[in-house]
């Protein structure tokens, strides 16, 4: 007998390219259990027809979330597409189902061709858990079951006000998304590399955490992070020690007393 697959919520990220950072940040958490985020860096395959491409994963979505900043609304060019497509495929869904979220990543101005829908602004303290609602109820009127118990814990980190203002739209964004995309991937020797880079520069121990935390409940690597965790939780006892008790508490790992 051949067991269907289990159905999951395509999620397109409609975004311009200087949104970059945070899109990837987005991706990273909305990659969980019943959701299948879209974005291109991801999903494209070299050699393929960016137009055609695109246009059928608008329309083969549940959900297109337009991500929208200062920099992005006022620039024309592929993004520009994209909202069109999304509108196009809009038009066509039934009445009342919730198919495009605008979502501020920084005060601008929502165009006037997405202003009928309300928009959420990832900005604020309760951003993210209202596009969670949304995406909730999209998935219940379809009949999807989704797991967003881990979205909101990490997004106290990553998508915190304040560290959006700071590091959201610079290279410090770009190489966090970069982290967690390399994790996700299983390219773990790469991704730890990355961030021991970053943690030099920015003493982030709530993206080590998180990290570590994928790496023991996502990626089913606990070896890993128990070994990355004996190796700076010593150091940070010094510095931060609230953080290095939270650390030693990922699953079993309170037991590390010494370096690897």
């Amino acid at each position: 007998m051949i067991l269907k697959a289990s159905p999951v919520l395509r999620v397109f990220l409609c975004h311009s390219s200087a949104d970059k950072p945070v899109v990837r940040i987005l991706f990273h958490l909305l990659s969980v259990d019943g959701i299948d985020p879209w974005l291109d860096e991801k999903n494209l395959l070299p050699g393929e027809d960016w137009d055609l491409a695109i246009r059928s994963a608008v329309r083969t979505s549940n959900i297109a979330i337009v991500c929208l900043s200062k920099s992005g609304t006022n620039k024309a060019g592929f993004v520009q597409k994209e909202i069109r497509y999304a509108l196009d495929v809009a038009d066509e869904q039934p009445q009342g189902a919730v198919f495009i979220i605008p979502l501020r990543l920084e005060p601008c101005d929502v165009p006037d061709r997405l202003r009928r829908w309300q928009w959420v602004n990832l900005y604020e303290r309760d951003g993210l858990d209202l596009l969670c609602q949304a995406l909730r109820a999209r998935a219940e009127s379809l009949g999807i079951a989704i797991n967003l118990r881990g979205i909101s814990q990490q997004a106290l980190s990553l998508f915190n006000p304040s560290h959006i203002a700071t590091y959201g739209f610079d290279s410090r964004g770009v190489l966090i998304g970069e982290i967690f995309g390399l994790t996700m991937d299983g390219k773990y020797d790469e991704a730890q590399s990355k961030l021991e880079s970053y943690l030099k520069e920015n003493p982030d121990y709530d993206l080590l955490y998180y990290h570590t935390q994928d790496l023991s409940e996502r990626c089913n690597q606990k070896d890993r992070a128990i070994r990355i965790l004996s190796n700076t939780v010593p150091q940070i006892e010094s510095i931060q020690p609230l953080w290095a008790g939270r650390m030693l508490k990922i699953r079993g790992t309170s037991k590390i007393t010494t370096l690897a």
